[in-house]
């Protein structure tokens, strides 16, 4: 049986096919591999109910559908909720690539063979990861500047709730010869800058 780490993940499949023995053979291979098939869609209006109804963790689809072609599906899917798709297609030209790529399309099978099957179904994962991170880090980029504050003051309130200050004198004062003379010095210091500092000094000091 034919595993690797990402494949070997119990994925939630939808397959979108009309062909009614590819869509067999697809199916006998999935389960073959530990998924689970949720459904099966014949053409682009089917597949969009069942995505939104299903909410697989992956959806193979057939480029050629009746009516809309899978490329124009997979970008009415993608437009409501993310979900890699692989994209089952006799080849992979230029014009297809790219329509596919800015629909969102991630992986591709010219062939219905558990080994490709394995091979797509780990690219598609790996890729649908790695663009799920990259739009993450852009998100966090353009956060409003009323996050960013509250993010300021909710780290604010974590230092104020520890004497950072006092913990750092105690690991200076253990790396000193005599600790205990430098705590008695350093505390007797501190106590006098608190007395002679103005109230406004004493807030920042405490």
């Amino acid at each position: 049986m034919l595993f690797d780490r990402r494949s070997a993940e119990r994925l939630r499949v939808l397959v979108v096919e009309p062909r009614d023995l590819v869509a067999a053979r697809l199916k006998t291979q999935l389960e073959t591999l530990g998924h689970w098939v949720l459904g099966f869609a014949r053409d682009g209006e089917e597949a969009v109910t069942a995505a939104e109804r299903l909410q697989p963790s992956l959806i193979l689809m057939d480029a050629k559908l009746p009516g809309r072609d899978g490329i124009d599906t997979a970008r009415t899917i993608l437009s409501a909720r993310p979900v890699p798709i692989v994209l089952l297609t006799g080849y992979t030209g230029a014009e297809l690539v790219r329509r596919a790529r800015e629909a969102g399309v991630v992986a591709y099978l010219t062939s219905v063979d558990q080994r490709q099957l394995v091979s797509a179904i780990s690219v598609a994962l790996e890729r649908f990861g790695e663009s799920r991170i990259l739009l993450e880090r852009k998100q966090s980029t353009r956060r409003s500047l009323r996050e960013t504050t509250w993010t300021i003051i909710e780290a604010e309130e974590v230092l104020s709730r520890h004497d950072f200050a006092r913990c750092l004198e105690t690991i200076f004062n253990a790396l000193r010869p005599n600790p205990k003379a430098r705590t008695l010095s350093t505390r007797a210091a501190r106590a006098t800058a608190l007395r002679t500092a103005s109230p406004r000094a004493v807030g920042s000091m405490i």
